[in-house]
């Protein structure tokens, strides 16, 4: 009998780190032992990566579905050239998968972190470039497109289990935050932000979260909220 798959896409909050110790996404492979947990998410990654992670996760026909949205000042940087002409989540460096890579993912204000990529002369242009030449309002307004067009294909594909959390965009105790509306897929939004709890005094590459019982209960929460328990 072939086990249901349950995908994971999103940043650094939903990844693992072996090194660190285990995650709320690595608990929920461990106690649904009769389900694939295939963990797409990557440190670093955009709204836009997210929607690709997403994207070939609905081509995958997964029958559940962990989606969480990040911060409007992640972007996509070009490492290497590339001879196609179709993007997908195979082009994308990540920790865990470095090799023949053409494209990175990471925060404008430090595309250092999690890679070894980018020399000192490159960190300080991208960081001028940003400074100079981007623009915040036009950024998030960007990024409101790829979060809701995300939502919108998981609820066009007709999922009938899947949940998300809105991340690091644009939380609601900023000012305005109430512009952005995700009212149409508040049934499906997780009540738990992990970067409500992110520890920015240690830093960390991977989930930031150190609080065990918040993973705990982060990963009994979807289990529930996804009905994993009779998987």
């Amino acid at each position: 009998m072939t086990k249901k798959t349950l995908y994971i896409c999103g940043d650094s909050f939903c990844s693992s780190d072996p090194e660190y110790g285990k995650n709320w996404s690595d608990l929920i492979a461990e106690r649904c032992l009769n389900l694939e947990v295939v963990n797409l998410s990557s440190p670093g990654a955009s709204n836009y990566l997210i929607y690709l992670q997403v994207k070939q996760a609905l081509e995958k026909n997964c029958d559940y579905l962990i989606y969480h949205a990040t911060s409007s000042i992640r972007q996509e940087f070009l490492i290497n050239k590339y001879q196609g002409t179709i993007d997908n989540i195979d082009r994308y460096w990540s920790p865990h998968n470095k090799k023949n890579k053409s494209m990175v993912s990471n925060s404008w204000i430090s595309p250092q972190r999690n890679t070894e990529i980018f020399t000192d002369e490159e960190i300080f242009l991208l960081k001028q470039f940003f400074t100079k030449f981007v623009d915040m309002p036009n950024l998030v307004m960007k990024n409101y497109i790829f979060i809701t067009h995300t939502l919108e294909m998981i609820k066009n594909f007709k999922l009938n289990n899947w949940v998300w959390s809105r991340g690091g965009f644009e939380h609601h105790k900023f000012e305005n935050s109430s512009q952005w509306d995700f009212s149409k897929y508040l049934q499906n939004e997780s009540i738990i932000n992990l970067w409500d709890d992110y520890n920015n005094s240690l830093w960390r590459p991977y989930f930031h979260v150190t609080d065990n019982e918040l993973i705990e209960k982060t990963c009994n929460y979807y289990i529930n909220m996804l009905n994993l328990t009779n998987v």
